[in-house]
C-alpha cells in the first residue's frame, strides 16, 4: 500500500506538469485575423490557463496528501511488525493506542481528499483514490475490532480490505498514468 501511494503521487505530479506545460503554451494569434477570432482565441487560451492552474493545484494537494499517507503507512506497518515479533502486544493498551494514533492521519487525509475541488479529467481517478482510502479506514475498524476481541477472522477481514484498498489505489495509479501519457502525447 505504501508504494502505491508514493508511485501515485509521482505519477500525478508528472502528469499534471505535462498538462500545464502543454496548456499554458499557446501559439501567438495572427494579427491579420479578424478581431472576433482573436478574442475567441484569447478566451480559449485563458480558459486553458485556468484549467491548467486548477489541475496544478489539484496535483500539488493530492501529491502532498499521498506523501503524508505514505509516511502514515510506514508508521502503521511498523506497529504491525512489532506485534508480529511480540503478539502479546495486542493485550497492551499503550500499544493499541499507539496503533490508533498511527492511523489517525489517514482519516485526516481522507477528509481532505473528500473535500477537494477535482478537475473534470481527474474525477474517475479521484473516486478510485477515495475508494482506496475508504477500504483502508474500514480495514482499520476491522483490525481494531479483531485486536480488541482477539478474533483472527476479523483481523483476516481487515487484511482483505487492505488488499481491496491496494487494488483501488492501483486503478487510480493506472488512470493517472493514462492521463500523464495523454499529456505527453499532446506536448509532443
Amino acid at each position: 500500500m505504501m508504494k502505491k501511494r508514493l508511485i501515485l503521487a509521482a505519477v500525478l505530479g508528472i502528469g499534471i506538469l505535462g498538462a500545464c506545460t502543454n496548456q499554458e503554451t499557446g501559439k501567438e494569434v495572427n494579427n491579420e485575423k479578424p478581431k472576433v477570432e482573436q478574442v475567441k482565441k484569447e478566451a480559449e487560451k485563458e480558459k486553458l490557463k485556468e484549467q491548467a492552474q486548477k489541475e496544478s493545484k489539484y496535483a500539488t494537494e493530492v501529491t502532498n496528501i499521498l506523501l503524508n499517507s505514505y509516511k502514515t503507512d510506514i508508521a502503521i506497518s511498523q506497529k504491525f511488525e512489532e506485534v508480529a515479533k511480540n503478539p502479546l502486544l495486542m493485550l497492551d493498551d499503550d500499544w493499541k493506542q499507539s496503533l490508533r494514533d498511527a492511523y489517525e492521519p489517514l482519516s485526516e487525509d481522507y477528509e481532505q481528499l473528500k473535500n477537494m475541488e477535482v478537475p473534470e479529467r481527474f474525477k474517475t481517478a479521484h473516486e478510485k483514490l477515495l475508494q482506496g482510502f475508504e477500504y483502508t479506514l474500514q480495514s482499520k475498524d476491522k483490525m481494531f475490532e479483531g485486536i480488541d476481541t482477539m478474533n483472527p477472522d476479523l483481523l483476516r477481514e481487515g487484511f482483505e480490505l487492505i488488499k481491496k484498498s491496494n487494488a483501488s489505489l492501483e486503478e487510480a495509479k493506472n488512470e493517472m498514468e493514462s492521463l500523464a501519457e495523454e499529456n505527453l502525447r499532446q506536448v509532443n
